[in-house]
């Protein structure tokens, strides 16, 4: 059978996530503001996020500490399709060393293709899935020419992908992320909502910047303690919410998805 006539895969919480120790080097992670970084605070607070994970059934894999600042946000640097792991090229020249360790794991359980085109920058936090679609983020990391490369690995494995232009935020998953099957949290001053309305995804606005990247993992959804706000909502609408502190996370332009790689069952897929 093959993967365009096989049946639409379901939503479901990950089955593995990859992580990796915050390093000493994190304090010059790379970020938009002076901001100082306490990196013991940094360590403490992604140790509670793995624990998250691992409450919510997750089996969790944690890569041991690498002196490159920006390491710990292993989701940019690969990108999942449901027969392929799409190995990518980050948008900031000094990320690029991330690669080659995640890639080396990753290599011996998964087929990966790897971008190598000089001209193609594509970070993983610019990649949203949505059932059989991907959104992809044009951003200050991520190009056209890297969106045209996974595009094509992506139809290949039977998913339609969409290029939309960020308004605002480093990476597209800064803006806007799945709550669940059928459901956004969006930052409506950063993403248009109506680029997802208009295909019949319902979205929620966050009420803070910090509430727009949430960790959807099926009954369960991880949230940032910096979006009270939004926490509120969620909890409103009967959702259950899983609060962490990642403020020093914040403080490097990252955020929950950015700390992880996320693998799904067989015929299904995970945020």
């Amino acid at each position: 059978m093959t993967e365009s006539s096989s049946p639409a895969p379901i939503f479901s919480r990950p089955e593995h996530a990859l992580t990796r120790t915050v390093s000493e080097s994190f304090q010059n992670a790379i970020r938009s503001s002076d901001i100082r970084i306490d990196v013991a605070r940094a360590r403490r607070q992604h140790h509670s996020y793995v624990a998250a994970l691992r409450d919510a059934g997750i089996t969790v894999s944690i890569l041991p500490p690498v002196d490159m600042p920006d390491g710990c946000f292993i989701e940019d640097v690969a990108v999942l399709l449901p027969n392929t792991v799409a190995i990518a090229r980050p948008g900031a020249p000094q990320r690029r060393s991330e690669v080659a360790s995640v890639a080396q794991f990753l290599q011996p359980n998964y087929p990966t293709v790897q971008l190598s085109q000089p001209n193609a920058t594509l970070d993983g936090g610019d990649v949203m899935r949505m059932g059989q679609t991907l959104f992809i983020g044009l951003s200050s990391r991520t190009n056209e020419a890297g969106a045209q490369w996974l595009a094509k690995h992506a139809h290949s494995n039977g998913i339609e992908a969409i290029p939309i232009p960020l308004q605002e935020g480093l990476h597209l998953k800064s803006v806007v992320t799945v709550i669940d099957q059928s459901t956004l949290s969006i930052w409506a001053d950063g993403m248009d909502p109506a680029h997802f309305r208009d295909r019949g995804i319902a979205c929620i606005e966050a009420s803070e910047f910090e509430g727009a990247n949430l960790l959807g993992l099926g009954d369960t959804i991880i949230a940032s303690a910096a979006a009270p706000r939004t926490i509120e909502t969620l909890v409103r609408s009967g959702r259950t919410v899983k609060v962490v502190e990642v403020d020093e996370f914040h403080n490097a332009d990252g955020a929950l998805t950015c700390l992880s790689l996320r693998f799904s069952r067989a015929n299904a897929w995970c945020v």
